[in-house]
Formats: structure tokens, C-alpha cells, sequence
């Protein structure tokens, strides 16, 4: 909690000090000034980084200070059938995310990032809604060695440490600010990195991108620069090549090392190792991902084994304000609970399915359909969507519909 505290003050004492003239010295060059966004219009303002506080690429010390946030709350009505052949339904709402965090670029080439949750709503598991800081998302320190050392081989390479979110699979390739459904998929939500402390390395030359990752699989919501082993470490790899910039392939690994048996680590415990290729085509207003997965979970129980996926999502902008969204999922695997179905919301509430298995099987199909409605881009948007869902276990089989609603905004 005192790293946490430390942190925030320290952007805020470095937004303070940056708004003061002569600490830059004689050298420095006018400030850049925001521009006018404050013309009665909302939307421009979200658009226009009303968070940017402080802007001088000439000041030597302190290039910019800049704040920023999100909300995203969702709705929705669940309908099936659990593996015994009972009834379940109910209605969840739920305040998904509510984060805010800040930014300093100082010294040229080093950059800290940090992102706060807000607010904790554990309602769709019987709990309460409470407000407040709760936890650390992320917090990151990133070293821009290409532009530091002139590196002519690589268009850019930078070195990152701390706590920090890594992508795994086509749809995280996305941020939840920006997704088009309102949940991703299970196989989505199953295979990612988790949120431990590591070392993340990035670079791009040309058409090519790629990152390395070596993280502590420590789960903890708190602010930590300790490479803590003793749940574990996880290696992960991305590499992405732009044919065209409307035809992009990105390939993904992902091995995780767990100390335990059970794991209790922050990536899903039973995985061992997961790779990814997902394909993004855009041909004018349509776009489409195609997203294989194959993996292997840990042990040789109901819940090892090898594992294998498809996600396919296109889309379809109607106008610049609707989009129509279309999704399959389908996810295998070879031992009888090898798969699991997303917590949100199928797992929610007293069921067979939740009991007796803990929304795990060996097949799982789901198909969502939906719209995006966007009142200011992807700064302020509403999202509905139905999603069927179907389960296969060594219990039985299990059904359910579920009609949602989401509002996003981000600035």
C-alpha cells in the first residue's frame, strides 16, 4: 500500500513541478498548448486527451504528464439448463471496470505508466459493490533503448518492467476498451498471461513486431518490483508481420512453470503451454479475425491433457456510428473437464453446471451476435449481444442463453 501511495504521489509532484517555468532552464521552448476542447461538445472532449496535462518535448527532464481512465458497466439476463436437466436463470449487472491511472515521459527515453482499480463489484457472486481504491492493474517502467542508443537495425526497441498486462491470442490483442463483444471468449479468458512482476522486451523493423516476456507467476494486487519465483515463472512470445496494413498475422506462445502442483500462480493453473495464430483481414467496412489455439493443460487427471480451440469473429460497420458483430467459439479437449466456459456468466449462480464441475467439460461451443453503437467512437459506446452456450462434461450436457447489455467509455 505505501509503494501504491508513493507512486501516485510521485505523478502528481511531477505534474506540479513540470507546470514551472524555469525548472527546464533558459534552454527550454514553449509549451505546447492543448488544444481547445472545451466547446460544449462531450464527445470532442473525450477525444481530444482532456487527460494530457502537460505537454514539452523540449524540456529535458519532464516531456509530458497525462491522466486517463475508464468505466465499463454491463447487464444481463441468463436462461438454460444445467447438466441434471434443471432450470437456471437470473439477472446480473455489474460495474466491470472502473480504473484511472497516470503517465510521465521524462528524461527522453523513459516512460512510467500505472493503472488503479477503483472499484470492486462482487454482486454476481452474492457480494456487494464497493468503491474505493482496491487494487493495481498495472505499473510499468519503460526504457526506449532504440531511440537511447541510436539502434539503426530496429525501427524501434524498448525494455519494460513491472507489473503489466501481455496479450495472448487474437481477441486480447484488443483492449477492453476497444472490443467489439461484451465479454471476449472462453478460450480468451483461459489462456493469458497473468499479473506478476517481469521483464518485457519489444522491438519492430518494417512489416515485423515482436515481444518476449519473463514473468513472476506471483498473483498480487499490490504495487511489487519483487521477481517473486516462489509461485512460479512464465515465458511469453509474440511475434506480428503486416502483409498490408489491412492483412495482419500474429503468432503467440505462452509456457508456464508452476512450483505447486495445483499452481497458485495468476495464470490459469492447470495450463502448461499454449500457442496462438490469429489472422486480421479488413476489406472496407468488414473485418474478420480468425484465432487457432492449441495448448496443453497440466497433469494427466479429468483436467490434463491437450486442449484445442477456434474463435472466428467478423464484423460489419453499417455506418460510423453501428457496427454488427458475429461470433463462433469452439474449444475441445481430451480429457473429460480439460475446457472451461467463461465465469461471466455462465458459471454465476447456483447450478449443476457450477456445482458438480465448475463450468468444465470436454466441448463447448458458444455463438454471439450483437451490435456496437457508438456515441463518440470508441471513447463512449453502447454494446448489446446474445450468446448461446453450449457444455459437454462427463455430467451431462448443459445449455444457456445469455441477452446482455454494456455501456464503455474511456478518455
Amino acid at each position: 500500500m505505501k509503494s501504491n501511495r508513493s507512486l501516485v504521489g510521485g505523478i502528481a509532484l511531477a505534474a506540479a513541478i513540470s507546470t514551472v517555468p524555469t525548472f527546464a532552464g533558459p534552454s527550454v521552448g514553449p509549451i505546447e498548448s492543448t488544444p481547445e476542447i472545451n466547446n460544449g461538445d462531450w464527445c470532442d472532449f473525450l477525444k481530444n486527451a482532456p487527460g494530457q496535462l502537460y505537454k514539452d518535448k523540449s524540456n529535458p527532464i519532464i516531456q509530458g504528464v497525462k491522466l486517463f481512465g475508464r468505466a465499463h458497466y454491463q447487464a444481463v439476463y441468463i436462461d438454460g439448463d444445467d447438466a441434471a436437466g434443471g432450470d437456471f436463470s437470473g439477472t446480473i449487472q455489474e460495474l466491470r471496470r472502473l480504473r484511472g491511472g497516470g503517465q510521465i515521459d521524462f528524461l527522453n527515453f523513459f516512460k512510467l505508466k500505472a493503472e488503479l482499480n477503483f472499484a470492486d463489484d462482487d454482486r454476481r457472486s452474492g457480494g456487494d459493490l464497493g468503491f474505493g481504491y482496491e487494487s493495481v492493474q498495472s505499473a510499468a517502467l519503460t526504457f526506449d533503448a532504440g531511440k537511447a542508443f541510436d539502434l539503426g537495425y530496429f525501427d524501434s526497441a524498448k525494455v519494460a518492467f513491472g507489473k503489466q498486462k501481455l496479450s495472448f491470442g487474437g481477441e486480447q490483442l484488443l483492449s477492453s476498451k476497444k472490443i467489439k463483444t461484451i465479454e471476449r471468449s472462453a478460450i480468451a479468458n483461459y489462456v493469458r498471461g497473468g499479473d506478476g512482476t517481469g521483464l518485457k522486451l519489444s522491438a519492430s523493423k518494417g512489416a515485423w513486431s515482436g515481444s518476449l516476456g519473463y514473468f513472476s507467476n506471483e498473483e498480487t494486487d499490490e504495487l511489487s518490483y519483487d521477481f517473486d519465483t516462489e509461485s512460479g515463472t512464465y515465458f511469453w512470445a509474440q511475434s506480428s508481420y503486416e502483409f498490408t496494413k489491412d492483412d495482419v498475422l500474429t503468432l503467440d506462445f505462452l509456457k508456464v512453470d508452476n512450483e505447486s502442483e495445483g499452481g497458485s500462480g495468476s495464470t490459469e493453473v492447470d495450463i502448461d503451454y499454449a500457442v496462438s495464430a490469429a489472422y486480421v483481414m479488413e476489406r472496407g467496412p468488414y473485418e474478420l479475425l480468425v484465432n487457432g489455439i492449441y495448448g496443453r493443460n497440466r497433469g494427466n487427471g479429468d483436467r490434463g491433457g491437450d486442449f484445442h480451440a477456434l474463435v472466428v469473429l467478423p464484423s460489419y460497420e453499417v455506418n460510423d456510428q453501428l457496427e454488427v458483430v458475429f461470433r463462433y467459439q469452439y474449444q475441445g479437449a481430451n480429457a473429460d473437464q480439460g475446457i472451461r466456459v467463461n465465469s461471466r456468466y455462465t458459471r454465476s449462480g447456483d447450478t449443476t453446471l457450477n456445482s458438480n464441475t465448475g463450468g468444465r467439460g470436454d466441448q463447448h461451443q458458444s455463438v454471439y451476435g450483437g451490435i456496437v453503437y457508438k456515441l463518440c467512437g470508441h471513447n463512449a459506446k453502447f454494446l448489446f449481444g446474445v450468446e448461446y452456450d453450449n457444455l459437454k462434461s462427463d455430467q451431462g450436457t448443459s445449455e444457456s442463453v445469455t441477452y446482455g447489455g454494456a455501456f464503455r467509455m474511456f478518455f
